[in-house]
């Protein structure tokens, strides 16, 4: 288990998690951008709960081993989804401009020239 430390707050979670959550947000620094993601935390009730954190490029985010015993929290859609965020934000998409189109711009804009 993993804890986040974030500003004051303490997120408990997985070894997967908090690896994702960092590079997403190593990710964001890099293209100076800001997201919400919703991570499972371990609270003191025992319970898991989900907190939302904004990470962004000034966001100060640690993550240190924890000696407990692991717990079962849901992981893989929200390891693919920052895993796809990451890529997304990592990779470049060049379009030489004679052969753009509006497509390559805003794709899930509907056409208003109609």
């Amino acid at each position: 288990m993993r804890d986040i430390a974030y500003g004051p707050s303490h997120i408990v979670t997985t070894e997967e998690i908090s690896d994702g959550v960092l590079a997403y947000a190593a990710a964001l620094a890099r293209s100076h951008s800001a997201d919400t993601v919703q991570v499972p935390s371990l609270e003191a009730d025992g319970q898991v709960h989900l907190v939302d954190v904004l990470i962004g490029p000034a966001s100060q985010i640690t993550s240190s081993d924890l000696a407990r015993d692991a717990v079962e929290m849901p992981a893989a859609d929200l390891l693919a989804d920052l895993q796809q965020r990451t890529r997304l934000l990592d990779s470049s998409h060049a379009v030489p401009m004679e052969t753009a189109t509006d497509e390559d711009f805003a794709p899930d804009l509907p056409d208003l020239t109609d």
